[in-house]
C-alpha cells in the first residue's frame, strides 16, 4: 500500500502555488493555503461576496469542515492538514446550493469585523487619505449589499490598521534596530531610548549629524516647538510634561553643549532681538536684526 504522507510531499512539491492571500476569490478541491487561519479568512471573505451563510461542521487543528446554514443544502467545503503540518489542503468543495434563497440571504453572520477588514483592509494603506467607519458601511452595502452596524465598521477598521500597520508595541519594538542602522548609516547621528524600570518605551530622541553639522554655520539660537529652516533634534514622548521635555533638554545639551552654554549666556539680549526678526516683514529688516545678535 502506498505511503499516503509520501505521495502528500510529492504533491506538494510539484504543486509550489501555497495560497497565502486572505482575498483569495477563486476556491477549488486539491488547493493548498499556508495555514488553517489562512483557509477560514477566505472562506469567510468568500461568503460575503456571494452574499450566503455557512455554518461549521466541524473544526480542530487538523480539519475545517463548512456545511451551509440550510441543513438540507448540498454546498459543502472540506479541508485538513497536510501531513501533520499547519499547511491545509481543500479536500472537497460542492459549490452548489440546493436551498432557497430566502435561507442563505436573511442575515449575514459571516461578515465578521475581521472579514471586513480584510476586504477594506487596502484603504488603509495611504495614510494621508481617510477612511472613517461611515465609509466602511457605505462601501459594504453598494459592494455587498450587507449593513453593517457602525461599532462592527469601527472594529474593522481597526483591524485593517492594524493588518497594513502592525501593531503599535511591536513597532516599538523595532526602534532599538531602525536606532542602530540609523547610526550606522548617518556616522555622527545621535539617537537615545529611554524606557521604564519595567522595559515599557516612554521616550526617543534623534539628532541627525547633518542637523548637528549644520549648527557650525548657524547663528547660536535656538527655538523649541516650532518649524524653522534647520531642525536640530526631535523626541517621541508620552506627552509633552515636565519630565520629558527635562529629558529632551538634557539629551540637547549632550548633543550641542557649545551652543546651549551660549544661548543660556546671551538669553536675555537675544530675546528681544529674536521676536523682532520674527516680526520681520522686509528682508532689510530682517538682516538688520541678524547683524545685531
Amino acid at each position: 500500500m502506498p505511503d499516503i504522507e509520501l505521495i502528500e510531499k510529492t504533491k506538494l512539491s510539484e504543486n509550489t502555488g501555497i495560497i497565502d492571500n486572505m482575498l483569495n476569490e477563486f476556491v477549488e478541491e486539491d488547493q493548498v493555503y499556508k495555514d488553517k487561519e489562512t483557509v477560514i479568512n477566505v472562506m469567510k471573505n468568500l461568503v460575503v461576496r456571494e452574499r450566503f451563510q455557512f455554518k461549521v461542521k466541524r473544526s480542530s487543528a487538523t480539519r475545517y469542515h463548512l456545511m451551509c446554514v440550510d441543513d438540507n443544502c448540498a454546498w459543502s467545503f472540506k479541508s485538513s492538514a497536510v501531513f501533520k503540518a499547519n499547511i491545509f489542503k481543500v479536500r472537497s468543495y460542492n459549490n452548489n446550493h440546493t436551498c432557497g434563497y430566502g435561507e442563505r440571504y436573511l442575515t449575514q453572520r459571516q461578515a465578521t469585523s475581521g472579514a471586513i477588514a480584510s476586504i477594506v483592509k487596502d484603504k488603509h494603506v495611504n495614510p494621508k487619505y481617510v477612511y472613517t467607519a461611515n465609509d466602511i458601511i457605505e462601501d459594504i452595502q453598494k459592494q455587498h449589499g450587507i449593513e453593517v452596524s457602525y461599532m462592527k465598521a469601527w472594529r474593522a477598521k481597526e483591524i485593517a490598521m492594524a493588518m497594513i500597520r502592525g501593531s503599535p508595541s511591536d513597532s516599538y519594538k523595532e526602534l532599538s534596530k531602525n536606532f542602530y542602522m540609523l547610526e550606522q548609516t548617518n556616522p555622527g547621528t545621535v539617537t537615545k531610548l529611554h524606557k521604564s524600570e519595567d522595559g515599557c518605551f516612554l521616550y526617543a530622541y534623534v539628532s541627525l549629524y547633518a542637523s548637528i553639522k549644520g549648527w557650525e554655520h548657524c547663528r547660536p539660537i535656538m527655538v523649541v516647538d516650532r518649524r524653522k529652516i534647520l531642525p536640530l533634534a526631535y523626541a517621541i514622548v508620552d506627552s509633552e510634561n515636565n519630565k520629558s521635555w527635562e529629558w529632551f533638554f538634557v539629551q540637547i545639551k549632550g548633543t550641542s553643549g557649545n551652543v546651549m552654554r551660549t544661548f543660556k549666556k546671551h538669553h536675555k539680549q537675544l530675546k528681544d532681538i529674536f521676536f523682532a526678526l520674527d516680526r520681520a516683514y522686509t528682508i532689510e529688516k530682517f538682516e538688520y536684526h541678524m547683524t545685531e545678535m
